[in-house]
């Protein structure tokens, strides 16, 4: 029999214990003395193989400094976490090599103090490349598990981290893989959670934990979720599909995110903590995990940015189960993640000036930066000399912009420039020159 896929609301897990309940909710609550104590039994919990094939890397964790003895992140790269989800039933072996039907990316920045979340479908069609000679076709869910059949150099992790940057080109540093026996705990360790349900959800297949069926029902309004409760919501996905059930999970994330914020979780982090620590798995160690919270929990709401790939982003396969990705889809849907919110308040005029002979340079940069939320134009312009260098000009005052357009187009200082002077065809300009590096 299928399993029936995890809920993504699990990633709630993952998203509120490691950015904030495993760091500085922990530190506060229990003091420097207990907080290692806790730590030093996380540390001890089973670990899945770090991947060693991925090469060399210029990511920096950043835990080399310390405030109060607590580790910062003092490394400026984005940080990109793969979140697997495993559905495991009472009379399974956890760790036996299952299919991860939860895959997600969660990503902060550091220098923008924004983040991300990314959840992929289950039944999304991909290539899966386990190494330089072997490859599968596959659905997306199933790389984990070919990862342990194969015995991949860094296993089932190490082969999912590559399919999503194979198929994706997200780059993952850390994983973590999580049961739902986790999410179920958490949620009824703190009380439960309050969740406005906008339809009434039915479905009379639930899966039970025993291969049977039951009724549930949910009815419109305010309701009070327990962990069960809260996992039936999120998992069910007979009334509707699989898209609709990414919606309620994110809604129930974020309530998961409030509930956390509003009350006084802080005695019970400790004993939460040791109880979870066996179905939860990941590669960080208890120094990345603290300095990650301490980064994550001043990230302010509307920096965070939740997507999934829904309807608009596949392309179905005629007489087939599963479908394949709508590739220009899935770049803007993963673009609008990986971009700073504040580049998007700030909607942009970009204006791009070159010359004739670099056209096609300038609609590739104006398509990017499209999917980007800005207005692009383009402007050519003669010159009896044209520019050596690319220059960025900020005219009126657009300065998250600006910054993500220097690193992008890996500018130096000297050649971006806050002019505010509001005399620039468009509020920022960038002049293209020979040295131009398209993202």
């Amino acid at each position: 029999m299928n399993r029936v896929a995890p809920p993504a609301a699990r990633l709630a897990v993952m998203a509120m214990l490691v950015s904030y309940l495993l760091g500085a909710w922990l530190i506060a609550a229990t003091g420097i003395g207990a907080a290692l104590r806790t730590a030093d039994a996380w540390a001890h919990r089973p670990v899945l193989p770090i991947p060693t094939d991925e090469g060399p890397s210029a990511f920096a964790p950043g835990e080399e400094a310390t405030l109060d003895g607590i580790p910062i992140w003092g490394g400026s790269e984005r940080i990109n976490v793969l979140l697997l989800g495993i559905d495991t039933r009472p009379d399974e072996v956890f760790w036996e090599p299952g299919r991860t039907d939860f895959i997600a990316v969660a990503t902060i920045d550091p220098l923008s103090r924004s983040a991300g979340l990314i959840s992929f479908p289950r039944d999304l069609w991909v290539p899966i490349p386990v190494s330089p000679t072997l490859r599968f076709e596959e659905r997306v869910n199933a790389a984990y598990r070919i990862g342990e059949l194969e015995r991949a150099p860094g296993g089932g992790p190490a082969v999912a981290r590559r399919m999503i940057e194979y198929n994706f080109g997200i780059r993952t540093h850390f994983y973590v893989v999580v049961d739902f026996n986790a999410f179920v705990r958490a949620i009824d360790r703190i009380g439960g959670i309050t969740v406005d349900i906008e339809r009434p959800l039915k479905d009379n297949l639930y899966p039970t934990d025993y291969y049977g069926t039951k009724r549930i029902y949910y009815a419109p309004g305010l309701q009070w979720l327990d962990g069960r409760a809260a996992l039936e919501y999120a998992r069910s996905r007979h009334q509707d599909n699989d898209f609709e059930r990414n919606r309620r999970q994110q809604k129930l994330l974020l309530a998961l995110r409030q509930k956390a914020l509003d009350l006084n979780l802080l005695p019970l982090l400790p004993h939460l903590l040791l109880e979870l620590r066996n179905d939860i798995r990941t590669d960080m160690s208890p120094a990345q995990i603290m300095a990650l919270a301490r980064l994550a929990a001043g990230i302010d709401l509307q920096d965070v940015t939740l997507r999934s790939i829904g309807l608009e982003g596949i392309i179905r396969v005629p007489g087939e189960l599963y479908f394949v990705p709508n590739r220009p889809v899935v770049s803007s849907i993963i673009a609008d993640v990986f971009t700073d919110p504040r580049v998007r308040r700030e909607a942009a005029h970009v204006v791009i000036v070159t010359d004739a002979t670099r056209r096609p340079q300038a609609r590739r940069l104006a398509s990017f930066l499209g999917q980007r939320g800005m207005t692009t134009q383009i402007e050519e312009r003669s010159a009896d000399v044209p520019p050596a260098e690319t220059v960025a000009i900020d005219y009126t005052g657009k300065p998250a912009t600006l910054r993500y357009l220097a690193e992008q187009l890996k500018l130096s200082p000297a050649h971006v420039i806050a002019d505010l002077s509001g005399l620039g065809a468009g509020d920022i300009e960038i002049h293209i020159g020979p040295d131009l590096r398209l993202p």
